[in-house]
């Protein structure tokens, strides 16, 4: 990705060039092909060019029209090029018109609302010396980040955290709040970062810099309440297709060769074979590498069998990595000073492995398949709506598919959904109800009554009642969830924690009632967004930009309007889109089961290569960063996880990356620079 970076200063001083540029000097592995800085007044702008758009070779950033008193620094591609310019009026060839044109030719024509005729992956910040203001916009996605300080009269932007410490006016108070979200693995807080005012602007979030404050406003939200009908499945897939087929192809516009991660799921796996046909198609064979890792000591999460399936169809040029021998520690301060923040990624390793292995071929676009589980939903949900309905029987034999599907054992796939379905009953009184269903519904999943009973209705209960009384515990405030919580009970009280976690659970909570509503919140999951900005800046040093065909607002909007029927059908999870892949995909992966684990060799890794980092962060906990944590309990989950728990990886992952990161924060943040020889030995291919 390239990088964006300003300053707007009190109307009477004066942003000096050198303020810009010392921004952009921070930024400097975000954009190897140039750089610009636009001043005028109390505002600057700044820009680090990365060509990944043939458009991009010609574009020079930051871009004015002095005579609109307009200016304006993005990092974007914008796929709906042809509409825009028609729309907008504007002359000569197509492949002449930067983007940024674009952008600010939209902005121009329609004004803030420019963002909503927007399409593709964008950040930018458009200074309007008319109106006396900056906006600021970000993606519907959120695919391009945006971080941002405020104070006073004082505003400052980037696309990196690292940049805004450049500059002396921003401090670098630590969020604690935020240190216990990370603690307790509560994503949700969509705006906040590691550092006191700080902040990041939300997907689908425009914000308006003006001399008496700010404005943000949401421009858009996939919405819940629309739904299509078309006249038959086939009809369902052709259209999915067809878009699919669109949103790919915007990403394939590049100066540089293609990438693809292909894992053998189902969605890289669509991916690569859409591009690869397209490439085909515009006589390209052959152009597109793939990168795949393999697991010899892990069977359980080698996928192989289904990654051969799919190089075999041709076309592709292919790149495989040893991921058994990924070490999470390679390179661990450099990684941390790349991410700004504390970063939550297990297999940021393999990812970087990728990245160097594209570097090393020319590739600069990689395209990635992040997000597809959100986007195209599982449509589990589907079952809590069964049961609501009373339809039991119905309820039943999605229940069976979807355990088959999933290549889960159908008890726990049962205590899913029925547990919390007989809890809600009790809640609401509705005892004739729940007498009617414990009766029918063993019946419909070929279940004893009284086990049935046992196992999903009294079970729930008893736990229930043993949450309640470990409330009156110490340990037991209930804002980390358990006695064990990692987090310490007295730091989490200070900062109001229970309170707080409380209200956003609360709150996603009501988003989530219907299915639809759970699909529209999975999609605006903070995992999600998280993911999205460790791997761009991960991404960055290797002059790798990545792209998400999943995650395109065109995409996103037709998933989330589908009948149910559509998303889990004969208890197969994503039904309309294995349609849609029918010819494209191999059978064997497009109808596949379940998915691969990648846990273990994460888990069985850090500690093969951890041992040391873990026990000086987790046994020789320093003093002044202990108050953050319940020791006992966090060196018991390391305990077990060195006897071979590998359900207890993430605490433990979470609390040495917290320990580590605040131990070296000075010597973290100044920089995210790696020697290209320490790149290349990453690289290294089966």
């Amino acid at each position: 990705m390239s990088a964006i970076a300003g300053l707007s200063q009190p109307v009477d001083k004066r942003v000096e060039r050198s303020d810009v540029a010392r921004m952009l000097d921070r930024l400097t592995h975000c954009g190897p092909d140039g750089f610009g800085i636009w001043c005028e007044g109390h505002v600057g702008l700044g820009h680090r060019m990365l060509h990944t758009t043939p458009e991009s070779v010609r574009e020079r950033l930051p871009l004015s029209i002095p005579e609109a008193a307009l200016a304006i620094t993005c990092d974007a591609r914008i796929d709906n090029r042809g509409e825009l310019i028609q729309a907008c009026g504007l002359a000569g060839p197509e492949g002449d018109i930067a983007d940024s044109e674009l952008i600010l030719a939209a902005y121009q024509r329609w004004g803030e609302s420019c963002v909503e005729k927007l399409l593709g992956d964008f950040s930018f910040a458009i200074w309007d010396g008319r109106k006396r203001q900056l906006l600021c916009a970000r993606d519907h996605l959120g695919i391009k980040p945006l971080f941002y300080y405020h104070s006073g009269g004082f505003f400052a932007f980037a696309t990196e955290i690292k940049a805004l410490f450049s500059i002396p006016q921003v401090p670098r108070s630590l969020n604690e709040t935020r240190i216990a979200h990370h603690l307790i693995g509560f994503f949700e807080d969509r705006a906040t970062t590691f550092f006191d005012g700080i902040l990041r602007l939300p997907p689908a979030h425009t914000l308006t810099v003006r001399p008496d404050g700010l404005q943000m406003r949401q421009y858009w939200q996939a919405d819940p309440t629309v739904e299509i009908r078309r006249s038959s499945d086939a009809e369902y897939a052709e259209e999915f297709r067809a878009i699919f087929a669109e949103a790919v192809h915007c990403r394939l516009r590049s100066v540089a060769p293609v990438g693809a991660l292909v894992s053998g799921g189902l969605d890289s796996s669509s991916i690569a074979c859409m591009a690869r046909n397209q490439l085909q198609a515009e006589g390209r064979s052959g152009a597109l590498h793939t990168f795949s890792a393999l697991f010899s000591e892990f069977p359980e999460s080698d996928e192989r069998s289904y990654i051969n399936a799919v190089i075999q169809g041709g076309g592709f040029i292919p790149h495989f990595f040893d991921g058994d021998t990924a070490n999470p520690l390679t390179d661990h301060a450099t990684v941390l000073g790349e991410l700004d923040e504390v970063f939550h990624g297990a297999d940021l390793t393999l990812m970087r492995m990728f990245y160097a292995g594209a570097s090393q071929q020319g590739v600069r676009v990689m395209l990635d398949g992040l997000g597809g589980d959100e986007m195209v939903s599982h449509g589990a949900r589907h079952l809590e709506e069964l049961l609501r309905a009373g339809n039991w029987h119905e309820f039943g034999q999605q229940a069976s598919g979807l355990a088959r599907d999933a290549a889960h054992d159908r008890e726990s796939v049962l205590r899913e959904f029925l547990q919390p379905y007989f809890l809600e009953l009790k809640q609401q009184r509705k005892w004739w109800t729940l007498s009617k269903a414990l009766l029918e519904i063993p019946r419909q999943v070929n279940e004893s009554i009284p086990g049935f009973v046992g196992d999903y209705a009294l079970r729930p209960l008893v736990h229930k009642w043993k949450r309640r009384l470990l409330r009156g515990a110490p340990g037991g405030h209930g804002s980390a969830s358990a006695p064990d919580s990692i987090l310490a009970d007295d730091f989490a009280q200070s900062i109001g924690l229970q309170e707080r976690s409380l209200r956003a659970r609360n709150s996603d909570a009501a988003r989530g009632r219907s299915a639809r509503e759970a699909h529209c919140h999975a999609i605006n999951s903070g995992r999600l967004w998280l993911a999205i900005e460790e791997l761009a800046r991960v991404a960055a040093p290797y002059g790798v930009e990545p792209r998400y065909p999943q995650l395109d607002k065109r995409l996103v909007e037709f998933s989330v309007a589908l009948p149910l029927s559509q998303k889990l059908s004969q208890g197969r999870s994503r039904a309309v889109f294995r349609r849609a892949m029918n010819q494209v995909l191999p059978e064997e992966v497009r109808w596949r089961a379940g998915k691969a684990k990648f846990l273990s060799p994460f888990a069985e890794t850090l500690r093969r290569y951890g041992r040391e980092f873990l026990d000086a962060t987790i046994l020789d906990t320093p003093p002044a960063l202990a108050r953050y944590f319940n020791l006992p309990a966090l060196r018991q989950k390391y305990q077990r996880f060195l006897e071979g728990a590998d359900s207890e990886a993430a605490p433990v992952w979470r609390a040495s990356n917290l320990i580590w990161w605040l131990q070296g924060l000075e010597r973290a943040l100044p920089t995210a620079k790696q020697s290209s020889e320490a790149r290349q030995t990453q690289a290294t291919a089966v």
